[in-house]
């Protein structure tokens, strides 16, 4: 009796089906056709089932994966599973503080101008 099953990543989308080729098992989703990505396993314990999930994912590296679906591992201190999404930059704490002070210069650059016109010597 096996103590452990198998399941692809509830993160992953739902196309994704497990896919057998000379003895090894693959991921492959119909966007890609014909494409079949490695696995990557991520184990937990489920107490309900008494028994040890793995937890499967695609992993590709982004430049290969142009719909941004699968997953990537990051080797640092522990592996840990990182989506291959887009994070928009432009929505970060940085750059909305950058173009706050953009427009605060504009307008200053603005209020410059108008004072030195008023004020110009005759």
């Amino acid at each position: 009796m096996q103590n452990f099953y198998s399941i692809i990543g509830k993160e992953c989308q739902k196309d994704w089906e497990i896919v057998e080729d000379k003895g090894k098992l693959y991921l492959s989703n119909p966007k890609y056709k014909t494409k079949k990505f490695m696995i990557g396993i991520v184990q937990e314990f489920d107490e309900k089932e008494n028994k040890i999930r793995r937890n499967m994912y695609p992993i590709s590296d982004p430049e290969h994966d142009p719909y941004n679906i699968c997953f990537n591992i990051n080797y640092n201190n522990n592996y840990e599973l990182i989506p291959n999404k887009f994070h928009n930059v432009f929505n970060s704490r940085k750059v909305k503080r950058l173009n706050k002070y953009i427009k605060y210069r504009q307008e200053r650059e603005k209020k410059k101008k108008e004072y030195e016109l008023l004020n110009r010597p005759n």
